[in-house]
């Protein structure tokens, strides 16, 4: 523990030196072996600190650059008039980032959004496959391609209608028009 407190300070003190001249430098790194040889946690820390103050105040006493503005003859770039801004609404409130649309399942929605929510869907089965663990794949007649999540049983034939419908937590269900039992599908295309 302690070597990894001398290796901090060393390093911090260290990156503060290049400020200090370099008569104070050797001054500097006999005063950190003299801090670091202290044994009481208490007494090396306010040794530290004291080499910390005295550092800022000889940062603070260094000579520092003085920068001269540029000349007014040597601005180059001629001032024109900034154009106007029109500002449609579109761009009046806040701009869309991806961040917005994380979660946004979770936010109850408006009224509008609701009536325009699709609930479910009827389509007409154009090909069904049976999976190596006897769940289905069903291809659709709109191009959709669902795949059976559940282990149930439903037993479909090409020409069948079909009734997609969501579920609580975003399940989705298939089943035929006219029973009730269905299977939790997943759409795969």
């Amino acid at each position: 523990m302690k070597k990894i407190n001398l290796l901090i300070s060393a390093i911090v003190l260290s990156s503060s030196v290049s400020i200090v001249y370099a008569a104070d430098e050797q001054k500097l790194a006999t005063s950190v072996k003299q801090c670091a040889q202290e044994l009481d946690n208490f007494a090396r820390l306010n040794c530290f600190d004291r080499l910390a103050s005295q550092l800022k105040v000889s940062a603070k006493q260094a000579p520092k650059k003085h920068i001269q503005p540029a000349k007014p003859e040597e601005i180059i770039a001629p001032v024109s008039k900034p154009k106007p801004v029109v500002k449609s609404e579109a761009s009046a409130t806040k701009p869309i980032r991806n961040e917005d649309n994380f979660a946004k399942a979770h936010l109850e929605k408006t009224a509008e959004e609701k009536a325009e929510e699709v609930t479910e869907i009827t389509a007409t089965v154009t090909k069904v496959t049976k999976l190596m663990r006897g769940q289905l794949k069903i291809a659709l007649d709109n191009g959709q391609v669902w795949q059976q999540k559940d282990s149930g049983k439903l037993r479909l034939e090409e020409g069948q209608e079909i009734l997609l419908e969501t579920g609580a937590l975003n399940a989705i269900y298939l089943k035929k028009v006219d029973e009730n039992k269905r299977i939790r599908v997943r759409r795969v295309k």
